[in-house]
């Protein structure tokens, strides 16, 4: 299980745990969440996710493959967002501390 963020042909972008890719083409993805993007104060791109599929039972959703034109692994900071974001519960892992030096 790999969490991955899928750009799909519409232009949203899904960032999701890929649990399979079947042999008809279709990705398998457990809790999908489209990625929203905005500007907040001071010109800063801000982020937010909410349910890809709002009102589909469960967590699974089948997507094409032929849908998805390119797939790529988030970087730390949104991987962890998104995986506080399906799982409050889950262990934050703190960034590697640094020295300051004045």
């Amino acid at each position: 299980m790999t969490i991955a963020v899928l750009r799909l042909m519409s232009g949203e972008e899904v960032i999701c745990t890929v649990t399979d890719e079947n042999e008809d083409g279709f990705f398998i993805v457990d809790n999908p969440h489209a990625i929203h993007t905005q500007m907040g104060q001071g010109g800063n791109v801000q982020f937010g996710f909410f349910p890809f599929m709002m009102y589909a039972s469960g967590h699974q959703v089948k997507i094409m493959g032929t849908a998805v034109s390119c797939i790529a692994i988030p970087d730390e900071k949104m991987e962890q967002a998104y995986k506080q974001h399906v799982d409050p519960k889950a262990l934050i892992v703190p960034e590697k501390p640094s020295l300051i030096v004045p």
